[in-house]
Parts: C-alpha cells; structure tokens; sequence
C-alpha cells in the first residue's frame, strides 16, 4: 500500500543519504484513496487502485523530510471529491487540495470545497478534443469564470503538443495556470519548436508553474511492469526538460512524488485492482535538488513556491 523503495542502481545517482528535512517543504502531487466501501470509486474509472490512508501519507512526507503537501483528486473518483476532502480535515494546515468539479457542480459545494481547503481545479484537456482550440478556450473560459472568485488556479493534465497549441488561450485567462508531469513533455517526442517555445514563455512570463511530477510517466514503458526502465533511476534525458524549464522561471517550479504512483495495469479490467508502481522518492527528490543548482533555487521551488501558489502560513 505504501510506495516501495528500489535500491538506487546508477553510479551518477546523488546521494540520498544526507537529504536534509525541510519542515516548510511541500509535496505538490499525492492522492490519498479510501476503502471502496467507505468512498465508493465512480463507475466510469479507468482503473482501480488499491487504497493509501493518511497515516501512509503521513508516513511517506516523514520518508522525504517534508511537512506540507498538496492532494490531488484521483480520476477514478471523478467529481466526488469527499475522500479528499476528508483527508484534508485530518491533515489541516499542512495540507491543500486540488479538485475535480463539472458543469454540474453547485455553487454551495464550491463554497465548501474553498472552505475545506481547495485551492485549484484539474481538468484534462484532451477531453475537450485533441486539435480543437476555440472548443478548448470556450471549456477553460467558463471554468475560470467558476474558479476566479476563489482565487483558485487551473492544473492542466494535457500532452506537451496541446498545451503548446493552446499556450495563447493559456495566457490569455485571468487565473494561474499549473502544468502537470512537465508539461508532458517527453523524452523523444515530436514536439515542435513553436510548440516548445510556447511553453516556455508561459513559464518564463509568471503565467504558468510548471510541475516536476511522475517523471516515470514520460518514459517508454518497460517490459516488466512497475520495474525501473533503461533511463531510470537517473532520468538523463528528463533532467535537460527540468533544466530548462527551472532555467526559464525558477519562481515557477513545483516538485511532487505522485504517491502512491497509482497505474493502469495493461492486464487488468477497469473494476481489477492495479497495483501501485515502485517508486524511490528519495531518489527523485534527491534529483530535484540536484537539477535546481543551488540550495537557494531548490528552495524556491519546495517552500517558497507551494506556499505562494497553495496560500500555506
């Protein structure tokens, strides 16, 4: 139930063995995920995932040497967002949400999603159609015209090609914008300069974070499920992505683990629980700090960051 941690088999890899408690740093990217019989998982999921309790979580921002973190809305719970919610309650200051919200959702409920500590919306683009800009702007306009008495920003989960497509409309609205998994942008894959440069201005001009999550969902996948592929644990080619992207705007970069690195089991049904990924967090933490360059940039992008972003005291 907990991530498991791998041995760290990259000669190049920097040491986790004197990786520093920060009490003010923040993991901006977990999911706690209930018993099915308490938060039941909506019947139009991809996937099920087994469960992950605050204790665990607890546990897990212990294992990195971090206080605050930021909870995301699973899919597979759709626009129900209780178990979230109910962990927030449990968690208090140290702890921010990220909803899922339709046109459905009352008012009322945004109200109590604001008080119990939402702080931002995730949509995937890609549902509102690969290629098709203006249905894109007409969706994110009205979702902002939702969100913007909140103060709450928008978190994207899109392909690097779409958000690069979509970076004028991006711009162009009053919130923040928050880029999941680094802005998707994968080792390998035909992104156009245009499309790259797009991304970058948005960073670059304050109007987009860009979030350095999940690193092992922008890699070919292995042929053994859940084990380290040939570029891990050291993700070479990702490290120039998060250079470049801390480079651009250092004021704009967020890190979180993903925990407990929930998956999709290609042999698995939709109702069939998939098992979580194994994941050594140290590692990936251990690289961020190593890709920031200094002590002052890394940070901005664990304390400094998430408290402006997330409003943390």
């Amino acid at each position: 139930m907990h991530s498991v941690d791998l041995p760290n088999t990259d000669p190049n890899a920097p040491s986790t063995s004197a990786l520093k408690p920060i009490p003010d740093g923040c993991d901006c990217h977990v999911h706690v995920i209930g018993s099915p019989e308490d938060y039941p998982f909506s019947a139009k999921r991809a996937y099920t995932s087994p469960p992950a309790s605050v204790e665990q979580l607890k546990a897990h921002l212990n294992q990195e040497g971090l206080f605050r973190v930021v909870l995301i809305q699973p899919s597979f719970y759709g626009t129900d967002n209780q178990c979230m919610m109910d962990a927030l309650k449990v968690l208090g200051n140290r702890a921010r949400g990220v909803a899922v919200i339709d046109d459905d959702t009352p008012e009322a409920e945004l109200s109590a999603l604001h008080e119990g500590g939402i702080k931002g919306v995730r949509i995937n683009l890609a549902s509102f159609g690969e290629g098709s800009p203006d249905v894109i702007k007409k969706a994110l306009e009205k979702i902002e015209s939702r969100v913007t008495p909140f103060g709450w920003h928008i978190q994207l989960y899109a392909s690097a090609h779409m958000l690069g497509q979509t970076a004028e409309v991006l711009a162009s609205l009053k919130t923040q914008v928050v880029l999941d998994h680094f802005a998707m942008v994968k080792p390998g894959q035909q992104v156009s300069e245009t499309e790259q440069d797009a991304i970058l201005s948005l960073i670059r001009s304050g109007k987009a974070y860009v979030k350095l999550s999940a690193p092992y969902r922008l890699l070919p996948q292995p042929s053994s499920p859940r084990h380290l592929s040939t570029d891990m644990p050291g993700y070479h080619e990702l490290a120039l992505v998060a250079k470049a992207f801390i480079k651009a705007n250092p004021e704009r970069i967020l890190w979180g683990s993903d925990w407990p690195h929930t998956d999709r089991d290609a042999g698995k049904g939709a109702m069939e629980i998939s098992p979580f990924r194994q994941v050594d967090d140290l590692h990936n933490l251990a690289l961020l700090k190593e890709w920031a360059g200094s002590e002052e940039q890394a940070h901005k992008i664990l304390v400094e960051n998430p408290a402006r972003l997330y409003g943390f005291s």
